[in-house]
């Protein structure tokens, strides 16, 4: 390994324990609470590393989303074969999303608090999220058109509503509900839904 490359390892281990390290404090103490000092101490480096790398608290929400936002729609439509069924398809998004938040329960609240904050200005990070948003729903509506046009079930309102619906159980699970009870009431509704 040359040198330069080294040096480049050695930058992204830093940037990776900042992001880490932030991940942890935010999702513990919030985002207006949490605090740069707090942040260095969790990636045990210095306050003036973490300030070479991230300008800003904001800076350094941006590139944490940036980061991470392909974690929250990982995979959530893995598992989407030929033939599969539109209630099968939908369980498999709430059951992929949910094993997702399993995984990473902090990533998920630190997403919802950049989502919803409104005196912080996170505009790009939420931009950061939203495109990541919106390049899901596209490969959902691909992938549901085939199995909405018998049904004669227009694809729009189904894939505002699967997004709609998706956020809701998210939302719940951040909230400290038991992930068992969101499953079945969202097997529920689902069931009710497209009848």
């Amino acid at each position: 390994m040359s040198v330069s490359e080294r040096r480049l390892k050695e930058k992204q281990e830093r940037v990776d324990r900042i992001l880490n390290g932030a991940l942890k404090v935010f999702a513990r103490r919030g985002l207006k609470d949490a605090t740069v000092d707090e942040i260095a101490e969790a990636a045990e480096l210095g306050k003036g590393t973490l300030y070479y790398y991230f300008a800003s608290k904001e800076d350094l929400l941006e590139a944490l989303v940036m980061a991470t936002a392909d974690q929250y729609f990982k995979g959530l439509l893995d598992e989407v074969k030929p033939g599969t069924n539109l209630p099968t398809l939908c369980n498999q998004i709430v059951d992929n999303l949910l094993t997702n938040y399993r995984e990473s329960p902090e990533l998920f609240r630190v997403l919802y608090l950049v989502l919803a904050e409104p005196e912080m200005k996170l505009d790009r990070a939420r931009h950061a999220f939203l495109t990541k948003h919106l390049i899901w729903l596209e490969e959902l509506e691909q992938s549901a058109k085939p199995l909405l046009k018998p049904l004669r079930i227009p694809t729009k309102p189904f894939v505002d509503f699967i997004g709609t619906h998706t956020h809701g159980i998210v939302l719940s699970a951040v909230a400290g509900r038991d992930l068992g009870k969101i499953k079945d009431e969202s097997a529920r509704a689902l069931k009710a839904f497209l009848r």
